[in-house]
């Protein structure tokens, strides 16, 4: 995986100084078939640019990159490369207050249920996030909280979490699957094995179910 040009790295610059300027990196559906989202390019590139070069300050348009992804994902099937990446990136800056976030990606579709993993919403530390989310009025809690029951989350510890995340960083670097897939338009092959179709389907369509809050969700057990 090659590091990001300086074009890239420019623009980052001044996403970091200018929030207004984020509005160039949300989610924009396209009306032909072959291009899903007319920005998702844009954004794979700022997050290998911050993979290269991560601060403090990118916490807020990592949350908003990712609420992005999120939306692609309610949208359409499958677990895109960008939407695994900023997950990982917004997780490293391991705050409690992400959890809901990184819970809304790993819930935005069937294929991202079934293919991620809870770690991400971990991140801000296993105890830490466990007592916020007991002590949520979140519409979610109660779900998020017996998906935590279970293993290998019921016994995690930090260390288990700081473990994940030294693995995320290295794989995320050293593998050109997921940049080659966080780089194109489309969101990458589902989690259930199936090709991505030639034109998108609709998470509506796929699952009508899931266009009503308050469905009954899959297990990922």
């Amino acid at each position: 995986m090659n590091e990001p040009d300086s074009a890239s790295r420019q623009f980052l610059e001044v996403l970091r100084t200018d929030s207004e300027s984020w509005s160039g990196l949300s989610f924009a559906p396209a009306e032909d078939d072959d291009t899903w989202d007319a920005n998702a390019q844009r954004r794979a590139a700022v997050l290998a640019a911050i993979l290269y070069d991560p601060r403090a300050v990118d916490r807020a348009l990592l949350k908003y990159l990712l609420r992005q992804d999120i939306r692609v994902a309610e949208e359409f099937w499958g677990v895109s490369g960008g939407l695994r990446l900023g997950m990982f990136l917004l997780a490293e800056h391991r705050c409690v207050d992400d959890a809901w976030l990184q819970w809304s990606a790993k819930i935005a579709n069937f294929d991202t249920e079934m293919g991620l993993d809870l770690w991400a919403v971990l991140a801000g530390g296993a105890v830490a996030v466990r007592s916020m989310v007991e002590a949520s009025d979140h519409p979610e809690r109660d779900e998020l909280l017996e998906r935590l029951a279970e293993e290998p989350y019921a016994d995690a510890m930090d260390e288990d979490v700081e473990r994940w995340l030294l693995q995320q960083r290295t794989r995320s670097q050293m593998d050109e699957a997921i940049w080659n897939s966080a780089m194109i338009q489309k969101p990458s092959t589902p989690a259930t094995g199936k090709r991505v179709p030639p034109a998108p389907m609709r998470t509506s369509d796929r699952h009508p179910h899931r266009a009503q809050r308050g469905h009954t969700r899959m297990r990922n057990r």
